[in-house]
């Protein structure tokens, strides 16, 4: 019964059942010695794979057939016309045409050839006559029964054929072309005496086109180099120009082209500025480009040089500038001469005199101080910086400055640096 107890309070396995453990439990005895209730072996678990469940289709929208309002007979009746009146579709052509057959006859072979042989061995027929005036004359006799001397009456008796008049051919056409002949003749002896005309006449003065970087009111041509170049340049417009005005200076020289042809061509800038022969240093010199611009300005109530340098090189050209400002003031005296000294009227004499007729004695005046040697400073004209050369009442004798990176002006004074800044920012 222990065993029994211990059997039905074990947990519930997989055994094997056997018809002595049912009786067993029937009878309530204890199973026999030999008899073992074991459980039944388990079977190893394996891991089962996880379901995948399929991803549902997407859905499909099936558009709604079109309905119309016509009823199943009407369509009916609708395909049924379609169908008559749709025309039957055309036969596609065929692959190969059909070789046609060869007749067949009922001859035998030897019966073809003798055919053959027959045909070859026939004469060929005689070619058709050539018809001539005598076979056609000879019929025509044969014919008729005439004889030739009736063939000729005949022909006699026929009606003649009126004669060709022959057009003369007019002389309308004859004329226009000797008359077209003639204007043309005409036309070319006028324009001959018209070029003679012309290139006997005086010439007509052309204007020259001088390059500069502003509008000038006179354009004065030049000539020479060094001295008489400089004194030019110092005279230009001294009698023409208004306070405000200004004479561009250029040069002229001769050149002979390729074909021949001489040519009178206007002298670059930096080539004019070098003809003047200024002291001035090789570093400002070499960066001078050829579009610089030279001349004269009424300003400040003086008409005085100006240079209007178109350079290659602001750093090169500002520093020769600076080592040129020792001895600018005596190299540009020429242009730009320094201004009088103040006349200075001597004291008044005080004398004393007295009975006896004393003489007057006078005081010597004293020596005046010397003013301070001329020198360059720093200011700014229009918003640009420049450097003045003052004298020692501070007096302009003359600036200079840049514009911009590539346009250095020098000029007499503020007024002149002024118009000529105010006549590059128009002539841009």
């Amino acid at each position: 019964m222990a065993d029994d107890v211990q059997n039905d309070n074990a947990p519930s396995e997989p055994h094997i059942r056997t018809y002595a453990t049912d009786v067993a439990k029937l009878t309530g005895k204890a199973l026999p010695h030999d008899i073992r209730n074991e459980p039944a072996p388990k079977k190893p678990e394996t891991a089962k794979p996880p379901l995948e469940r399929p991803e549902p289709p997407p859905a499909r929208i099936i558009p709604r057939a079109p309905t119309t309002g016509e009823s199943r007979a009407q369509v009916l009746e609708r395909l049924q016309r379609r169908k008559e009146t749709t025309p039957p579709p055309t036969p596609a052509p065929a692959a190969f045409m059909p070789i046609p057959r060869a007749q067949t006859t009922n001859e035998t072979k030897e019966q073809v050839l003798e055919r053959l042989k027959r045909a070859a061995s026939a004469p060929a027929p005689a070619p058709a006559p050539i018809h001539t005036y005598k076979t056609d004359f000879a019929d025509e006799t044969k014919a008729k029964g005439a004889s030739r001397i009736s063939m000729v009456a005949a022909e006699q008796d026929a009606p003649t054929r009126a004669p060709e008049v022959v057009k003369r051919q007019s002389r309308t056409g004859v004329f226009a072309v000797v008359g077209g002949v003639i204007l043309v003749l005409f036309g070319a002896g006028a324009v001959f005496l018209a070029y003679r005309f012309v290139t006997s006449g005086p010439a007509i003065p052309t204007e020259t086109f001088i390059p500069s970087l502003i509008f000038a009111d006179e354009r004065i041509a030049l000539s020479g180099s060094g001295e008489e170049l400089r004194q030019g340049l110092i005279t230009a417009g001294a009698s023409t120009l208004r306070d405000g005005d200004v004479a561009l200076v250029y040069m002229m020289y001769s050149t002979t082209t390729s074909e021949g042809v001489t040519e009178e061509r206007v002298v670059s800038g930096n080539v004019l500025f070098e003809a003047l022969r200024l002291p001035a240093p090789n570093i400002l010199t070499r960066n001078v480009e050829p579009e610089s611009t030279l001349g004269t300005i009424h300003a400040g109530g003086e008409i005085r040089p100006f240079f209007i340098l178109k350079v290659a090189s602001y750093e090169r050209t500002f520093a020769g500038m600076l080592s040129w400002e020792g001895t600018m003031e005596r190299d540009l005296r020429e242009l730009y001469p320094v201004h009088p000294e103040p006349v200075v009227a001597p004291p008044p004499s005080t004398g004393t005199s007295t009975a006896t007729s004393t003489p007057a004695t006078t005081t010597p005046a004293l020596p005046e101080p010397a003013l301070p040697r001329l020198s360059f400073v720093d200011e700014v004209v229009e918003n640009h910086d420049v450097r003045v050369l003052r004298d020692g009442l501070g007096r302009t004798v003359m600036l200079y400055g840049y514009r911009d990176k590539e346009t250095l002006i020098i000029a007499r004074s503020e007024v002149a640096f002024s118009e000529l800044l105010e006549r590059l920012a128009s002539s841009r």
